[in-house]
């Protein structure tokens, strides 16, 4: 006769993640794929870099989220370290989106000059240029 199939050990209850830790260990993964994701398209040449701004938006709801599941699992220094690294963070991913739309004539004509400058005196020349631009914009605005 065939003896039957020993079961699978099954882990203590006490070894399973609650669902508050698994809740953290998602939202902290979404959060660092968000700001991956940020990271890359900052670097990316204009208009693809303006989509770090809705990255950013992304990762602060994450981080919320994130910081919220900390602080129930009971990892209040680290929900309170998330947020005090990582707000100042994506608030700079965001500015840096937004002062990328403002500016987003002079600074696409800034990448352009300076894909095609081949010395530093060309990749000073054109920032003077861009300079100057952004300067007589602004003035054009405030009157």
């Amino acid at each position: 006769m065939s003896s039957p199939a020993p079961e699978s050990p099954r882990p203590a209850a006490s070894e399973e993640p609650s669902d508050s830790a698994r809740r953290y260990r998602r939202a902290l993964y979404a959060l660092l794929l968000a700001l991956i994701t940020a990271w890359l398209l900052m670097l990316a040449p204009l208009p693809l870099s303006l989509g770090a701004g809705i990255a950013g938006l992304v990762a602060a709801v994450l981080l919320v989220r994130m910081v919220i599941a900390a602080w129930r699992d009971g990892r209040r220094p680290m929900a309170i370290v998330s947020a005090a690294i990582g707000f100042p963070a994506i608030a700079s991913i965001v500015l840096g989106a937004v002062l990328g739309a403002l500016f987003y004539g002079p600074m696409s004509e800034l990448e352009r000059c300076q894909s095609r400058a081949l010395t530093h005196e060309a990749q000073r020349a054109c920032q003077e240029d861009v300079q100057s631009s952004v300067v007589s914009w602004l003035e054009g605005i405030g009157g």
